[in-house]
């Protein structure tokens, strides 16, 4: 591999991780998974609750909404046009794996937890606050990097006009808010007995 070829790859490579400024969205999945692990090994029954409710309250409002419409978007977008989120250019770089580990992986992992792990969701307006707020810190974020240097951080933005941004930002924000809403429902039909049961093995 010459020099040059080298050197244009981590150019890729380097752009790749700039356009992708949604990676925080992987760090945040790590951070949930860690705290899962921590209340898994915590043997003080005490911390071990408190650990479980922010695990529960993490899972409900920032996990599973912000990872289910990152994998929902992506691939979405891919199917479109591939260049507004993943250039061609980058599969000599990032192979289909590796890409799958990034964008598709997240899906059954959150499938799997919601089916073994009971998480207690937080008030329907709590939870909705702390995904709204999430989400206008994002969008805040991109227009912070808009205003300063110009250019917009997706490519699927730098194409669009004012009004097909304003439409596309407003759908986005709204179905990222519908994934609080799904996760919600599909833990109340998996878990719709477990209140039963809790409640027999009182009486």
């Amino acid at each position: 591999m010459t020099l040059a070829r080298s050197f244009q790859e981590c150019t890729l490579f380097f752009n790749f991780l700039e356009e992708e400024r949604h990676l925080f969205y992987w760090c945040l999945q790590t951070l949930y998974y860690g705290l899962c692990f921590l209340k898994d090994v915590t043997t003080d029954r005490q911390r071990g609750a408190q650990l479980q409710r922010w695990r529960d309250f993490m899972h409900a409002s920032i996990a599973f909404p912000l990872g289910m419409f990152v994998v929902f978007t992506f691939w979405a977008l891919y199917a479109l046009d591939r260049e507004l989120v993943f250039p061609k250019s980058l599969d000599a770089l990032i192979p289909a794996w590796l890409n799958h580990s990034l964008h598709t992986a997240v899906f059954p992992f959150l499938i799997i937890d919601k089916i073994l792990v009971h998480h207690k969701y937080p008030s329907r307006l709590t939870g909705s606050v702390i995904t709204c707020s999430l989400a206008l810190t994002y969008l805040m974020w991109t227009l912070f990097i808009v205003y300063y240097e110009g250019w917009w951080i997706y490519p699927v933005l730098r194409v669009a006009q004012n009004h097909e941004r304003a439409i596309f930002i407003s759908v986005c924000f709204l179905f990222f808010i519908s994934f609080y809403i799904l996760g919600e429902a599909i833990t109340k039909f998996v878990w719709r007995h477990a209140g039963q049961m809790r409640t027999a093995k009182v009486k």
